[in-house]
């Protein structure tokens, strides 16, 4: 019989021999083990859902651009007493040539200085206004009166309308006053006013015949002329010229000097306006090459009247056209 206490040490032995085989197998084991108190992920689950339906942006397509109508033309100014229509006075079937008239007064009167076209004692004109030569900006309205003393007054208005007049305002005032004698018009006083996006400016000139002398707003005086005119008189002075000559010297104030102009006269052509086509005499304005020129164009079945007027910078280039859109007159 194997007494216990070998029994007890032997089984002690036994159990160490397994211990150190089993930590040197942990030790050389490449398989990792979690513990047990680690807590498990939940399987991810992928669920594909579909992309919301992308709203299409509808596209413009290519359209020209519209064409622009045409600026509706304001109601014509009328004066405190009706005018009656030009048509009346010359007919545009058969209609007198300058020289022609020209003739007849001069037997009827036995002057060669009376004038060929005589001036109405009333007079109406307005105007389309347009910057260059087809983009309208506004309107001008001139107006004579003349009474039975032969004292006159021309008054001229302008300013930007339409689309235009939003963005930009412009507006000019003039006025000449004076007499009429067998020469034309004579003037005593011109002014001026402008404003131009609130900016405003005034200019006159006093016209003192008895002492040949003129008088600017600016302080400045000089010498007077004979038959000197004003901005705005010269152009219904035109009509009282000997438009028979190719060259005809005038000399014009614009309120801050008097200068010397040769009016060149050209030959008879058709311009297009509201009116119809006209018959008209061109005259060309030159003078200091830095102020520009100026064309006025005379209707030939209207008096003489200017019908149309241009604006041309020293370059050559046309600034400003009015081209006439009514027209009315009258001897009484």
């Amino acid at each position: 019989m194997i007494p216990l206490s070998r029994t007890l040490t032997g089984r002690i032995l036994l159990a160490l021999v397994l211990s150190v085989v089993l930590h040197f197998f942990l030790l050389l084991s490449p398989i990792t083990i979690l513990p047990l108190n680690t807590a498990r992920l939940p399987p991810i689950i992928a669920k594909l859902e579909p992309l919301p339906a992308a709203r299409a942006k509808p596209i413009d397509k290519f359209r020209p651009a519209p064409i622009r109508p045409e600026l509706p033309l304001p109601a014509p100014v009328t004066f405190d007493s009706a005018i009656p229509s030009i048509s009346g006075y010359l007919p545009t079937s058969s209609p007198e040539t300058i020289a022609s008239v020209a003739s007849r007064l001069q037997l009827e009167f036995g002057q060669s200085t009376q004038p060929a076209h005589p001036l109405p004692k009333h007079a109406q004109l307005s105007f389309t206004a347009y910057k260059g030569t087809f983009f309208p900006v506004g309107i001008a309205q001139y107006r004579l009166k003349i009474d039975d003393d032969l004292n006159y007054i021309i008054t001229a208005e302008m300013n930007t309308s339409g689309v235009v007049g939003f963005f930009k305002t412009f507006e000019l005032n003039q006025q000449s006053v004076g007499t009429l004698n067998m020469h034309g018009l004579r003037p005593d006083l011109y002014s001026e006013t402008r404003n131009n996006s609130g900016l405003s400016d005034a200019v006159w000139a006093e016209f003192d015949w008895s002492q040949q002398m003129i008088t600017f707003s600016n302080g400045r005086e000089t010498l007077l002329l004979d038959r000197s005119q004003d901005m705005l008189s010269f152009m219904f002075q035109l009509s009282q010229l000997p438009l028979d000559n190719v060259e005809v010297p005038l000399s014009i104030s614009n309120g801050k000097k008097l200068g010397g102009y040769e009016l060149l006269v050209g030959v008879e052509e058709e311009i297009k306006t509201e009116m119809g086509i006209l018959r008209a005499l061109p005259i060309n304005k030159m003078g200091d090459p830095d102020e520009g020129g100026m064309t006025i164009w005379l209707g030939l079945e209207y008096r003489l009247l200017p019908i149309k007027i241009r604006k041309i910078d020293r370059h050559g280039e046309i600034i400003a056209e009015m081209v006439i859109s009514d027209l009315h007159f009258a001897d009484e």
